[in-house]
């Protein structure tokens, strides 16, 4: 999970949800946007995992908390 949520923020897929107009459609388009990263995951990506990523908090999406993740 902590790898999908590293795609999730340095990649900016929260962005792609942008236009979304219904829930199914966020889930959808993150999934897309997972789609090029799918391969580096050690498991297969679920919609539960998609749900989680895309309630990660802003502040761990600012610059500050992924450097310190790292």
């Amino acid at each position: 999970m902590s790898s999908l949520e590293k795609i999730f923020i340095e990649e900016r897929i929260y962005r792609d949800i942008e236009e979304s107009e219904t829930w199914e459609a966020v889930i959808n388009d993150i999934d897309k946007g997972l789609d090029p990263f799918k391969k580096l995951l050690y498991r297969e990506v679920t919609r539960e995992d998609i749900i989680q990523a895309n309630g990660i908090k802003i502040k761990r999406i600012s610059k500050f908390d992924v450097k310190k993740s790292r």
